[in-house]
């Protein structure tokens, strides 16, 4: 494997990334061009387990396990073989076949595209990406995540009357634990008022739009 195997090929997938950086391999997850999410070193990885399109990674230290989802059999499993074989050549037991409780999480994963029963209050890292959403809920205000991507979908903003398409960013959860926020290439003609309960904003990415130059009379936070 080399020093940067990128995990993800759409232009704003969230991407797996391992480094080598002063001597010890570090895996990355970096889901925008602002921050890394989470980091763990390799050498705090204990195993690895592949299912069709999805990989399960299993870490100590924090003791966490992480579930990546492409749309790729062949890439999940290339990926998987990589690590094995990095890990092997360090001298690192990695083991191939252990009790996760991952998937639980996510209810019954029956394709690709469909999850039925998921537990979402899980989540901390929602990537809604290249779709059409003719609403989001406001029940996304109640989720305490910490990192949200809307690039390039499409919402079903109306021209006149009542717009409650950003209600959710008035909610309590998400307006304290929100830290990035990606809506690049959405045909954005104005930001939403709304953003401005967004507290802990610390990355704000709304390249590519129809924005005017009142967006800075808008940012006012």
């Amino acid at each position: 494997m080399g020093s940067g195997r990128k995990f993800g090929s759409r232009k704003y997938r969230t991407v797996v990334l391992i480094e080598k950086q002063n001597g010890l391999y570090v895996v990355f997850v970096n889901m925008s061009t602002y921050e890394v999410q989470i980091s763990y070193l390799l050498t705090d990885l204990k195993g690895v387990v592949s299912y069709d399109k999805k990989v399960v990674l299993k870490f100590q230290h924090p003791e966490h396990e992480m579930l990546v989802m492409t749309g790729d059999i062949d890439t999940a499993k290339k990926f998987k073989e990589d690590l094995i074989s990095l890990a092997k050549s360090l001298n690192l037991h990695i083991e191939e076949l252990f009790p996760h409780s991952i998937l639980s999480h996510f209810g019954s994963i029956v394709g690709c595209h469909t999850l039925q029963n998921m537990d979402v209050s899980t989540l901390r890292i929602i990537a809604l990406e290249n779709c059409y959403l003719p609403n989001l809920p406001e029940g996304l205000g109640n989720l305490t995540i910490s990192s949200l991507s809307l690039n390039g979908s499409k919402l079903n903003i109306p021209t006149c009357g009542i717009n409650t398409v950003w209600n959710w960013m008035t909610k309590r959860k998400i307006s304290t634990s929100l830290n990035v926020l990606e809506m690049n290439s959405m045909g954005l003609e104005r930001l939403p008022f709304e953003i401005i309960y967004l507290k802990r904003i610390q990355a704000l990415s709304v390249s590519n739009n129809k924005l005017v130059s009142s967006i800075y009379r808008q940012l006012v936070f």
